[in-house]
């Protein structure tokens, strides 16, 4: 196995800055059906079946348009490779969407045809005290006929070494729990499908435990924050206007994960929290545009 220095000198600092500048432009449509499978996968409380022309689920934005490419083109972990993957390729490399912004300007409605502008901001790499880090920031634009709708920013980590980190126990947050939500390999298959997300640390536990060195499958980055979204909007009247996010730790299946309100957080503070390992998310909510 290779030593985490020679990992490091794997890494190709030129090409990481030569992707910056790199954009990518896709369109999709925001159906019915992928609306209402998000609100099941999410166990939103529905009142009544979605429709054609009902405001979109919070979170719907990250089903549209996942990446095409051939099976046999995607890298061992499962993520598009070479001419198919728009993010710098690093070998012996994990990585993680560890954090990001969304803003929304308006709303979109089921049956809207969505263009998606996106960009590579800014990319370098740095050693932190676990090894090797590669920090990517992606902005996205989400537009409806030339009228924008979402500005959002995604915070991208690879990691250079198999150590999973965060092994310490948290005490459960202050602050009352507003759903419950059990995670297993179903509802994580389930999210990975509507998001074209192939990254098999979500479903594949052989992979997930032997090759990236997890003790169970994964739960979503993007699922927690799409469950806190869901929990921020219903918690209030008023259109969400930002939601901030930041994953501090992984949280696995087998749990039940639990949507927390911190009471002392100005902005709104939201969390995702699995009993027996502590806080996997912290975001930030404000509301009306």
């Amino acid at each position: 196995m290779m030593a985490r220095d020679e990992i490091a000198g794997a890494w190709d600092a030129a090409a990481v800055q030569a992707a910056v500048g790199r954009e990518a432009r896709a369109t999709d449509r925001l159906n019915r059906r992928t609306a209402s499978l998000l609100l099941d996968t999410l166990g939103h409380p529905m009142a009544r079946p979605v429709c054609e022309g009902d405001e979109a689920p919070l979170g719907a934005h990250w089903c549209l348009a996942p990446p095409e490419a051939p099976t046999a083109d995607l890298r061992e972990d499962g993520h598009p490779g070479g001419a198919h993957g728009m993010l710098p390729e690093l070998p012996r490399s994990r990585r993680m969407w560890a954090g990001g912004e969304v803003r929304w300007h308006g709303s979109f409605k089921i049956g809207d045809d969505v263009l998606r502008q996106s960009r590579i901001e800014q990319a370098s790499l740095k050693h932190g005290r676990s090894g090797a880090l590669c920090f990517v920031t992606l902005a996205h634009e989400y537009s409806i006929a030339g009228t924008r709708v979402i500005s959002e920013r995604q915070d991208i980590v690879y990691r250079a070494e198999n150590s999973v980190g965060g092994s310490s126990i948290e005490p459960a947050p202050m602050g009352k729990i507003l759903q419950r939500l059990p995670i297993n390999s179903v509802r994580l298959f389930r999210f990975s499908a509507l998001t074209g997300n192939a990254h098999r640390i979500h479903y594949d536990l052989p992979y997930a435990t032997a090759a990236e060195g997890y003790p169970a499958l994964v739960i979503h980055g993007p699922l927690q924050a799409a469950f806190l979204m869901q929990i921020a909007a219903r918690s209030t009247d008023r259109p969400l206007r930002r939601f901030s996010y930041r994953a501090s730790r992984p949280l696995f299946s087998g749990a039940d994960l639990l949507g927390v309100r911190d009471p002392s957080g100005d902005p709104a503070i939201f969390l995702t929290y699995v009993e027996g390992i502590g806080v996997g998310m912290r975001a930030e909510a404000e509301w009306g545009f």
